[in-house]
Order: structure tokens, then C-alpha cells, then sequence
């Protein structure tokens, strides 16, 4: 769980190299996912 977390956060972070809007993106899911989930 932790390791799918870490990879997909390093993969964000080369992301917002490019843009931001990506990582926003990203933690707009994740939250969403994270308080659906509990």
C-alpha cells in the first residue's frame, strides 16, 4: 500500500516538472479516494 503510494508520488512529482495542474489533480483524487475509502 505505502510502496503504491511512494511510486505513484514520484511519478507525480516528475510530472509537475512540466505542470502543476497535474499534481493538484493528483491530491484532488487521492483525498477523495483516501476519506471515501474510510
Amino acid at each position: 500500500m505505502n510502496l503504491m503510494i511512494l511510486k505513484m508520488t514520484i511519478s507525480v512529482k516528475k510530472d509537475s516538472i512540466s505542470s502543476k495542474s497535474k499534481l493538484f489533480t493528483f491530491y484532488t483524487s487521492f483525498f477523495n479516494g483516501l476519506f471515501s475509502y474510510f
